[in-house]
């Protein structure tokens, strides 16, 4: 059976074809392979021998036999070990023996899936716990350790193999944390509520201008907010997500307040006058002591500290002296207490509530306002004065008197006026029309009751305002007629004034009260109010944007006129209860300082300034202005910073035609808007000069006023005001 297995005692036999299969899956290569049989030994040691019959006995077999037998043999066992060596299954058996103990990453990259769902989906909360579960389950604490060091990571805190397995999702492989999506999905559905405790300058700031900012704060993290006093702090509601973005952006905004100390010569200024700066200027002021001032601001608002600078040099420089008072009475309204048996009817006058048609100066703190005038006996009489009939301030018919009831001449007192003159300095005498006006010293919020009830002879109001200190408010308004009238010429100033801090009480050498530093634009392709809107610049207003840019302004020729002058001026009030408009008189010695002699600071603030208007170059700031300098040994501190729109308009009256002095004057601090009118006098010392002057004052007290208007001032200011402001 030479095809078959055979087997006689203890030797098995393996068939031909059996021995070919193995030795060609061992080595395919090897054609020819000598057939083996294995011999088993009783002790179970298994031995290679070649296949024979089954012949006589072993001891009959000479020694060359066994010589050569045992010299094929180790042939063989050296085939079979060379053969073995050469195996690729063994190989790879040999390397899993090897390696059975370690863990490469790219056995470890195969569990890593291609994709995952978007984590908005309920699906990836479903597939990220199914490759956590399969990674806790397949590796050990050690090797997710191992790999996490060869993947160059650092090991979580909590070293489970929970986190281990966590740690290579989400750092390694980039999947979104589970616990954040989780977490967010709460805070943005989950109500809660916080507090935030503030000091007074953090709950100012953070309120921002008449509270926008806060307003602004709660519509972009759409909370509702609300402010408590004890403790000062802001209570918020809202998502949770909400609340800590919201808290991270206040924490960020107290980090970024800063203060300084500003100081300034007897400066003294009130609580209220603080709270009225603070937000006009939008940082936040609170007394240091003594002539100081600790101004508070946040970092990206620096120009609030700025503006508040100069609104504190201006409150320095506030008179608290006021301007003398004349009262004008027309010839049929006695002001004695024996009036003439002429007058049948004695007029009576009274204090009616007014509502000034421009805004008072933002230093006056006053609610209430009431002005003197005629009281009308019946429904169509007309209460005010009929100048034709009595001669009017021209005709000398009436009396101006004091309150004390003495009589006056208003060009003797206007004459009588005595500045510290310079032999080389000019006066100018002018006029403003607009109302004086009372207030109620003892009223904090708005009311109609007036500060005397009733009505009153002339002479018994002069009386009480003379026993009472009822401060008067002289405020400027312009006649109707002038707002309809066509400009002649007109021109754009921006101007500084500046007051002095110590003024000497030494008659001897003139020592101003005020240095004017004006600068005139002009243009010779563009109008005045193109000018004035590229070369502005503010955050309030809307005439505040740069269309054209420096390098434009270049391109029209700007001309700049620059003036500077040293100025005395006395005022003097003259009330006309009669009319409907009062006058203000200004007396102004002048005198020009030539560019050489400016005060250095004013020198270089011009070139900045004039670096900026006509530069070259895009990227110049706008300079601040001076705040405050020494001049002639007298310390100066800015009163006004102001653009200004003067017009020259020519009026037609009954009697003659004269020329006024329009001006819309835009405070670039306070924001605050005045339109002025002014007549100067020619010639005060001519007789017909002066009475020329009278008769204008007539028509500017007997026309109607700009707050009789009714609406119609905001239409026709609308294109007509200043467009923009050198801040």
């Amino acid at each position: 059976m030479p095809m078959a297995l055979q087997r006689l005692g203890r030797e098995r036999f393996l068939c031909l074809r059996c021995l070919h299969a193995i030795s060609r899956h061992c080595n395919p290569s090897a054609s020819y392979l000598p057939i083996f049989r294995r011999r088993i030994s009783g002790s179970g040691d298994a031995s290679l021998t070649s296949p024979t019959r089954r012949g006589p006995s072993s001891g009959s077999i000479n020694t060359a036999q066994k010589h050569s037998r045992v010299t094929r043999r180790q042939s063989e066992e050296e085939n079979h070990s060379n053969l073995l060596e050469q195996s690729k299954v063994q190989k790879y058996l040999n390397h899993l023996a090897s390696t059975k103990n370690t863990l490469t990453l790219e056995d470890f990259e195969k569990y890593k899936p291609k994709t995952h769902s978007s984590p908005a989906t309920s699906n990836y909360e479903v597939e990220y716990n199914a490759l956590l579960d399969t990674l806790v389950r397949s590796f050990s604490s050690q090797q997710l350790r191992q790999l996490i060091r060869r993947y160059g990571r650092n090991l979580p805190a909590k070293k489970t193999k929970w986190n281990l397995a966590v740690t290579i999702i989400e750092k390694q492989w980039g999947w979104p944390s589970l616990t954040e999506i989780q977490k967010q999905q709460r805070d943005w559905s989950e109500v809660s509520y916080q507090t935030f405790l503030l000091d007074p300058q953090q709950c100012f700031l953070l309120l921002g201008k008449d509270g926008a900012d806060l307003l602004n704060l709660s519509s972009k993290y759409n909370v509702h907010v609300s402010l408590s006093a004890r403790p000062l702090s802001l209570k918020v509601e809202g998502l949770r997500g909400s609340l800590e973005r919201l808290s991270t952006c206040i924490t960020q905004f107290k980090e970024g307040i800063e203060d300084e100390i500003f100081t300034l010569p007897s400066i003294q200024v009130g609580q209220d006058l603080m709270q009225r700066i603070s937000r006009l200027s939008g940082a936040f002021i609170e007394s240091a002591g003594q002539d100081k001032i600790r101004i508070f601001y946040h970092q990206r608002e620096a120009q609030a500290s700025i503006t508040a600078k100069r609104l504190l040099a201006a409150v320095s420089t506030e008179s608290n002296q006021e301007s003398p008072l004349l009262i004008y009475a027309p010839h049929d309204a006695p002001v004695s207490s024996n009036p003439s048996s002429l007058s049948m009817f004695l007029q009576t006058y009274s204090l009616y509530p007014f509502f000034a048609s421009q805004s008072l100066p933002w230093t006056s703190s006053a609610t209430s306002l009431f002005r003197l005038r005629r009281v009308g006996e019946w429904p169509e009489s007309n209460a005010m004065e009929d100048v034709l009939q009595t001669g009017g301030l021209a005709g000398s018919l009436g009396s101006i008197v004091a309150l004390d009831k003495a009589s006056n001449d208003l060009k003797t007192r206007l004459l009588d006026i005595q500045h510290e003159k310079h032999p080389l300095s000019t006066r100018t005498i002018s006029v403003s029309s607009g109302h004086l006006l009372w207030s109620s010293p003892s009223e904090k919020y708005a009311t109609l009751k007036p500060p005397l009830k009733g009505s009153w002879q002339l002479s018994k109001l002069l009386d009480w305002l003379q026993s009472h200190s009822v401060g008067h408010i002289f405020s400027p308004s312009p006649p109707r007629p002038l707002l309809t009238l066509p400009a002649d010429h007109q021109y754009i100033l921006h101007r500084l004034v500046y007051s002095s801090l110590n003024v000497s009480s030494n008659k001897e050498s003139f020592k101003p009260s005020n240095i004017t530093f004006e600068v005139m634009l002009g243009s010779k392709k563009y109008s005045n109010e193109t000018i004035l809107r590229s070369v502005g610049k503010g955050e309030d207003t809307d005439y505040s944007t740069n269309q054209y840019g420096n390098s434009e302004l270049s391109e029209q020729n700007i001309n700049l006129e620059p003036s500077c002058h040293l100025s005395t001026e006395s005022k003097l009030n003259l009330l006309i209860p009669d009319r409907p408009m009062d006058l203000s008189f200004s007396v102004v010695d002048k005198l020009g300082i030539s560019n050489v002699t400016w005060p250095e600071e004013l020198k270089f603030y011009y070139h900045q300034l004039e670096q900026f208007l006509i530069g070259a170059r895009d990227d110049i700031p706008q300079p601040d202005t001076p705040l405050v300098f020494a001049h002639a040994g007298v310390q100066y501190a800015l009163k006004s910073n102001t653009s200004v729109r003067q017009s020259v308009k020519c009026i037609s009256s009954d009697i003659q035609n004269f020329n006024a002095i329009s001006e819309t004057i835009q405070d670039t601090d306070s924001n605050q808007k005045t339109t002025t009118c002014r007549v100067l006098c020619e010639d005060i010392t001519s007789d017909k000069a002066w009475k020329d002057f009278l008769s204008r004052c007539d028509w500017l007290t007997t026309q109607s006023s700009q707050a009789a208007a009714n609406g119609t001032l905001n239409n026709i200011f609308s294109d007509d005001v200043v467009e923009t402001s050198i801040t």
